[in-house]
């Protein structure tokens, strides 16, 4: 009597709101919660369920009491005869044994008895009995079954949340399809839990260690609780238990979380996530979960356990206030929609539909109703929002439209929220309608690194009341097509519009539903790469695209954009690296050599260059033969002027001049060639039958040892990066054999999976001075080799080398080359002098304490933006020529900023490097017989490089009074006593001086130019980075060059620029050069073994020049941050060498100065490492070896007693540079 008046009381206190029914649950889950009134608790809802015992009474209680509790039915299909099918084949198999046992009985009774006639009669009743106790026993155990493994749930439901339907019932029969080992023990998250229904159906039937069932909608997670309380104890209150020994409260949990929001917080690691997340179009959760109050209406909690309280298509949004409301319309979000739009949403927050509901307002989502209130039923509001073409990439890619577009957003975030906490061995299983189509479905975990399977397909009508014209808006303004059915047996896909309209006829529509399970194919990796992402990254994401068709591209390029994800995570900047290839990288080539061929060489025996073309024609020109004999597969990218038999036909006057002729590849026939012509240097291949053995190596040898020929051999068609290498005759040979000094061996690295255009080369020698040589030609020639492209065949080489356990076999013995060769040809007598002459930079790999301040290199850090940009570059698949065009963006830049006049006859060239570019001027310069001049004061890399390649170079003396800077007078007087002049001019930013040429002076200088008839070629990349710069005129040079009126026919300018400095890219290098003179652009046509940049740095130094373009307000602000600490770091560098004893040039822009250390000259040094009287030719070495700062000296500036020192470091570094400074002055002047 008492639980009828309670329970009248409950219903009584329900039937006022659906608020007052929630209320009054949450009080009664707090007595479920409570063990001392759980049982009566448990009980009450028991009795309360009787009350309502049909279909029919639930729906009334439904409607009336705002509330209903229903069974859940799970029983597999003919699962209800199941169990008593069951009982008769047990019953029948242990009939026989029941019958013998009986017939046992009534035997041992007759015999005891004496009274054998009662057998047959005792046979009957103990079989009787004994079929009772069997019978009890059984539906005994039916008792204890049913207890463990229920074939039911019982559930309440309330209005605002989902309750148990087709979508819901389709994902647990794709889950139900998984043995019992998927879930049995595993730890399992359900997003979008509801009511709760399949976290604990799961937990039922699987036996998981832990199942979190997760849902954003606060009711939810406490209707969710109640119902676990149900399921866990009898109508009694008496706890279940399964096999184990566990109740489901031991194994499930339920918690208010936006997706993945609680396990990420809590570093839950998973094992299993599993989802029916509802497909909707733009999600923003984020901005709801800040507002989301357990009080909120329920028409508000339905929807946003549907994620659509703020739909574009629902125009849906959660306000506080009126002001809010306007700062929303002002925020990027909607400035590219139609101003009508949001008058519109103005008008519609005020008017009389949009209704207070507990402090917080919200506005309908029905979008029938708003267009209705606003046009009638003539005008469709989507044709305002869903205008695609009107909103920029950019802006698209923030709003996620790549899956929003498709209703797939908020499935697209959990699974990339799922990647943070899925063990690698975990699964995902997600509920997809098949609206977008099963191709965009599957792409949506295949381009997140992901295996798919899908699990179960079936078809479900489309709700009545959901309107997809917003589908059909974007059908119109895209190629896409979404996928529905005319009714549940149509077979052929119709799009949307299609549907639309067969829907507004009467017909009704359907759509597929499908149950996917995936996992990942490569999950540290790819945990690795959305880490990186998720680090205020977040935009790429829309751009990734992991999804391979071949396995092994995705084994190499996956691994690689992990790699790349963490060198751009933990360094704030490119580290240095050597110019003659990263340590890293020339250790994994050494270490691929020794583990797989045997042959023990280090980093030191190699030297990388950016290609293998690059590679022959700076060994080519280190030695300057007069005759070199080249594989004929090896010599379309020389010099034209190279391949001439002139020197053999006794024609050629140029005793400097190479000339190369072309050999075939076949070892006799190549001999045969060296044994005749005695050529200095022979560069040759080997032909196929001929490399698997080393006997053609080893002749090869031979006679290029007897003639005294350097040997060059190639073996990049036959270098296999694979675990399972193929034979190779030259690596065989020297396996066992030192390799001679005469012989160096090259390899160009072509083959991999994803870019057949990448390459980068490297050669092995095991001669110190010809390796040392080649390092440092490559210095002077190139700079140095692409960055990223060591990065990615690196990233090759390691996955090869990681597994493998280091130093297991011993090395054999080599034999040493003992034999003497005849004379071998020796460096060029200019190259030597060059390198001998030329400050590179130190690379002292030991030494890792180094500081830099001798290249010229940003080490500033690197913007995010440049990270990300970069990273995307490498992350996208299929790029379009317009995406990897950087010519109309540099046209712009070259337009905008130096006023450098383009048209369709320019000539645009792209490199690695700017000077790589340079060094070709310079051969276009030689090739006509030029001199080219430098004032003093100039870059000491380009000068030598000049010099290296024999140039004719002339210094343009330079003044203190002027900062060094070039004097129109100065350079007068000099041209007119050369003949074709070619004059190298950085600006307007001066390296090393940082001080800048005005518009008016460079106009002075290119007028004496045009007089004599000068090929000036400026160089801007140095510039950008202007801190001081205040009454500085910018330049104009279309002004300068049309106001000419003396012009000599050969004038002409070329630009050169890099824009490392001006885009902040750090360690990333591309250089360009801008040439307007046809002789000019022909010449250098002549010159192909150019090193281009690869396309991926091509996209991404063109997003960068878009953002230049657009003037990003976010990327103008970072350049002026590093503009100030350039500022910060150069006025704190120029006090310190003041107050140390220097005489400094105050610098306005770039990243380095110059100062002469006056009160040091002539002082005596005396360390353990250095004891002499410091002048010029010994200050360098000096510093170096007392404090371990790197700077350069007068011999590089050409500028006498001055040094250069760069202040582009990161903050710790410069701290530690200024403090060297002081200690050197301690050493030498406080001793």
């Amino acid at each position: 009597m008492a639980i009828a008046m309670e329970i009248e009381g409950f219903l009584k206190e329900c039937e006022r709101s659906g608020d007052a029914a929630y209320a009054a649950l949450k009080s009664l889950l707090e007595k479920l919660e409570n063990p001392g009134t759980r049982s009566d608790a448990r009980v009450f809802f028991a009795r309360l369920q009787q009350r309502f015992d049909s279909e029919d009474a639930g729906e009334q209680c439904f409607r009336t009491y705002h509330f209903r509790i229903h069974d859940v039915l799970l029983h597999d299909f003919q699962g209800g005869i199941r169990h008593s099918l069951c009982y008769e084949e047990n019953l029948r198999s242990n009939h026989n044994l029941v019958k013998f046992i009986c017939k046992f009985l009534a035997l041992l009774v007759a015999i005891v008895f004496r009274s054998y006639h009662i057998v047959d009669c005792l046979i009957l009743p103990l079989d009787l009995f004994l079929h009772l106790i069997y019978l009890h026993s059984l539906l005994g155990q039916a008792h204890i079954k049913g207890n463990q493994k229920r074939k039911k749930l019982t559930m309440v439901e309330i209005p605002s949340i989902f309750v148990p339907e087709d979508w819901s019932f389709t994902f647990y029969e794709g889950i139900n399809r998984h043995p019992d080992s998927m879930f049995k023990d595993k730890t399992v998250t359900e997003l979008g839990c509801g009511n709760g229904w399949i976290s604990i159906a799961l937990a039922q039937r699987w036996s998981p260690l832990k199942v979190y069932g997760l849902d954003i909608n606060p009711r939810a997670v406490k209707i969710s609780w109640i119902n676990l309380f149900l399921n866990a104890l009898d109508d009694n209150g008496v706890p279940l238990y399964d096999a184990e020994g566990k109740t489901l409260l031991d194994r499930v949990e339920f918690h208010e979380s936006d997706l993945l929001g609680y396990c990420r917080q809590n570093k839950l690691q998973l094992e299993r996530i599993i989802g029916c997340i509802p497909q909707i179009l733009n999600p923003n959760p984020e901005a709801m979960s800040k507002m989301i109050t357990e009080n909120a209406s329920e028409e508000f909690l339905f929807s946003l356990s549907n994620y659509c309280a703020l739909q574009n298509s629902g125009i849906s949004e959660l306000v506080r206030t009126k002001e809010w409301v306007d700062a929303q319309l002002l925020a990027l979000r909607w400035r590219s929609i139609d101003p009508s739009l949001i008058n519109i949403f103005r008008c519609f927050f005020n008017c009389k539909t949009c209704t207070k509901l507990g402090g917080v307002y919200y506005v309908s989502t029905t979008i029938r109703h708003l267009s209705r209130h606003f046009f009638g039923n003539s005008v469709s509001i989507q044709s305002y929002l869903w205008q695609w073409k009107k909103i920029p990439v950019k802006q698209q890619m923030v709003l996620g439209v790549l899956e929003d577009q498709f209703g797939l957003g908020l499935i697209a975030r959990a699974v990339e929220e799922g990647i943070e906490v899925i063990k690698p061995n975990g699964i995902m299983i997600f509920n997809i309608g098949g609206r977008p189509g099963q191709v965009v479905c599957k792409r949506l975990f295949e381009r997140r690194g992901f295996s798919i399977t899908k699990l179960w397909q079936t078809k479900i009508m489309q709700a009545a009341d959901t309107d997809i014209s917003a589908l059909v808006e974007i059908e119109k303004n895209s190629h896409h097509r979404f996928e529905f059915f005319m009714g549940l047996v149509g077979d052929q896909p119709i799009c949307a519009r299609t549907a639309f309209a067969y829907a507004k006829s009467g017909g009704r529509i359907s759509h597929a539903l499908s149950v996917y399970s995936c996992n990942l194919r490569q999950p540290n990796q790819v945990k690795i790469i959305f880490d990186f992402i998720k680090n205020g990254f977040q935009e790429l994401s829309s751009s990734l695209d992991l999804s391979f068709d071949n396995d092994s591209v995705a084994d190499e390029k996956i691994p690689f954009l992990a790699y790349l994800a963490s060198v751009l995570k933990e360094n704030t900047f490119l580290p240095y690296q050597p110019p003659a290839g990263s340590t890293d990288f020339r250790n994994l080539i050494a270490g691929f050599m020794k583990v797989y061929h045997r042959i023990p060489i280090t980093a030191d025996n190699v030297t990388v260059f950016p290609s293998r073309s690059v590679a022959i024609e700076n060994a080519l020109r280190v030695f300057s033969p007069q005759l070199a004999i080249v594989d004929e597969h090896l010599t379309r990218n020389l010099p034209k002027q190279w391949l001439t038999s002139l020197k053999i036909e006794g024609t050629g006057d140029d005793q400097k001049a190479i000339t190369v002729i072309e050999a075939p590849r076949q070892s006799d026939l190549m001999i045969e060639l060296i044994k005749k012509l005695k050529p200095q240097v022979v560069i040759t291949g080997m032909a196929q039958f001929e490399a698997i053995t080393s006997s053609a190596f080893e002749n090869l040898l031979n006679t290029t040892r007897d003639t005294g020929t350097r040997l060059f051999l190639d073996i990049s068609d036959y270098f296999e990066l694979s675990s399972l290498p193929g034979t190779n005759g030259v690596l065989k040979y020297l396996a066992g054999k030192c390799l001679p000094s005469h012989a160096a061996i090259l390899c160009g690295l072509v083959k991999n999976q994803v870019y057949s255009d990448l390459e980068v080369a490297f050669t092995i020698s095991e001669d110190s001075t010809v390796y040392k040589t080649l390092s440092k030609t490559v210095e002077l020639m190139e700079g140095h080799t692409a960055l990223f492209s060591q990065y990615y065949y690196g990233c090759i080489f390691h996955e090869l080398l990681a597994f493998q356990l280091p130093d297991r076999h011993p090395l054999a013995e080599r034999e040493s080359d003992n034999s003497n060769s005849v004379k071998l040809i020796g460096f060029a007598s200019s190259a030597i002098s060059a390198l001998n002459t030329a400050e590179l930079s130190v690379n002292d790999e030991k030494n890792s304490q180094l500081i830099h301040m001798d290249v010229d290199q940003n080490f500033l850090p690197l913007p995010s933006v440049v990270k990300a940009f970069i990273f995307e570059s490498f992350s996208r698949q299929n790029m379009v020529d317009s995406e990897t065009n950087a010519r109309p963006a540099i046209e712009q830049l070259v337009q905008s900023i130096y006023g450098f006049q383009c048209d369709c006859s320019s000539e645009f060239i792209f490199a690695n490097s700017h000077l790589s570019l340079f060094n070709k001027l310079v051969l276009c310069c030689i090739e006509e017989q030029g001199t080219f001049l430098f004032p003093s004061g100039t870059n000491g890399s380009y000068v030598s490089a000049a010099k290296f390649m024999s140039a004719d170079v002339v210094i343009v003396p330079t003044k203190l009074e002027v900062g060094f800077k070039l004097v129109p007078d100065t350079l007068s007087s000099l041209l007119g006593t050369l003949r074709k002049p070619w004059l190298y001019l950085c600006g307007p930013t001066v390296n090393p001086t940082g001080l800048l040429y005005s518009n008016n002076e460079i106009k002075e200088i290119l007028s004496v130019c045009a007089k004599f008839g000068v090929k000036v070629v400026i160089d801007t990349s140095f510039s950008g980075l202007d801190f001081c710069a205040d009454g500085w005129s910018r330049w104009d040079l279309q002004a300068c060059l049309s106001s000419l009126t003396c012009i000599n026919s050969s004038f002409c300018v070329s630009l050169l620029g890099g824009l490392s400095f001006e885009l902040l890219t750090g360690g990333l290098e591309f250089g360009y050069l801008v040439l307007n003179d046809p002789t000019l652009v022909d010449a250098f046509s002549a010159l192909p073994s150019l090193s281009r940049p690869h396309r991926t740095i091509v996209y991404a130094i063109k997003k960068l020049l878009g953002l230049r373009q657009q003037k990003s307000q976010s990327f103008f602000q970072v350049m002026d941050e590093q503009k100030d600490i350039l500022k910060r770091q150069s006025d704190c560098l120029m006090q310190t060498l003041r107050n140390c004893g220097w005489d400094v040039i105050s610098c306005h822009s770039g990243v380095s100065m110059v100062a002469k250390p006056t009160a040091y000259l002539g002082k005596m040094l005396k360390l353990d490492c250095f004891n002499a009287k410091l002048d010029d030719t010994n200050f360098r070495e000096a510093m170096l070896k007392a404090t371990g700062l790197c700077i350069n000296s007068g011999s590089w500036t050409g500028i006498p007693n001055y040094c250069r020192l760069t202040f582009a470091l990161d903050s710790a570094d410069f701290a530690r540079a200024l403090e060297c400074i002081a200690l050197f002055k301690k050493l030498v002047l406080e001793k």
